[in-house]
């Protein structure tokens, strides 16, 4: 018989593992001397000491260790199904990676072809009383009603920007109406100096309103945003609003309202 402490070394564990086996009857002493508590084990027992570790090492617990222990179960036929339980986990997380690279393939597809449709060149010219997109290889004509000097400068210089709040559909709607310069502003510092060049307007409930702005590079989202809330007070806002937000040659603020005739 070994002591607790040689049976131990025997099988390179510690006496701690050995007094947990024996606590939860995974293995226990071959005599328990009740007068000083000695545990003693037989060196056949590292047989079954070896065999825990086994079965733990190919995945099984405690608890379905104390079973097939306690069944007496065939172990390799055990461990033949456990072998074939993982073979059908790495069936199913081989599948899982394979869904999960036709979704990552799907997203990063999507991110490509929003970056491209993100990255389409635009080009503005204005031609008598016509305003020319150019959308990649595609050009649209807006026709305009001339009515303020002004508005060939807010042009000048935004040529190959990108494109706020317009696709190509939109712009598709833009080509089917004739648009007036209602309003226009430029060179404003706050608020109250963009207000102070607008005057009021009324549209009819089929009127489209089409925001063009020509900003410098410094211009924050919420400038614009108190310019179209100005807008909107002054009676420019229809239920289909268009927007192109470009930036200035001059680094000034320039802001014209076309509204659909």
């Amino acid at each position: 018989m070994l002591t607790i402490q040689k049976f131990a070394q025997f099988c390179h564990c510690t006496a701690q593992t050995l007094r947990y086996y024996d606590r939860i009857d995974l293995l226990k002493p071959r005599k328990f001397v009740e007068s000083n508590h000695y545990r003693l084990y037989d060196p056949e027992q590292a047989v079954d000491f070896f065999l825990i570790k086994e079965l733990q090492r190919v995945g099984f617990s405690i608890r379905e260790i104390k079973v097939i222990l306690l069944e007496n179960a065939p172990i390799p036929e055990k461990i033949k199904e456990r072998v074939q339980d993982y073979k059908a986990k790495l069936a199913e997380i081989e599948q899982d990676l394979e869904t999960f690279e036709e979704r990552k393939m799907s997203v990063e597809n999507e991110i490509l072809a929003y970056e491209q449709k993100s990255q389409v060149k635009i080009k503005i010219f204005y031609e008598g009383e016509k305003l020319i997109l150019k959308i990649g290889e595609q050009t649209y004509s807006i026709q305009l009603v001339q009515n303020d000097s002004r508005f060939p400068e807010l042009l000048r210089g935004v040529l190959e920007r990108p494109l706020i709040g317009l696709d190509q559909d939109d712009f598709r709607k833009l080509t089917e109406r004739v648009w007036q310069i209602v309003a226009a502003a430029e060179c404003w510092e706050n608020a109250a100096a963009f207000t102070d060049q607008l005057q009021s307007g009324r549209l009819r409930s089929d009127q489209q309103v089409f925001h063009f702005f020509s900003m410098p590079n410094d211009v924050s989202i919420f400038d614009i945003h108190d310019c179209l809330t100005i807008m909107a007070e002054k009676g420019y806002d229809a239920e289909e609003n268009y927007f192109y937000i470009g930036l200035s040659a001059d680094g000034l603020r320039h802001y014209a309202c076309l509204v659909s005739q």
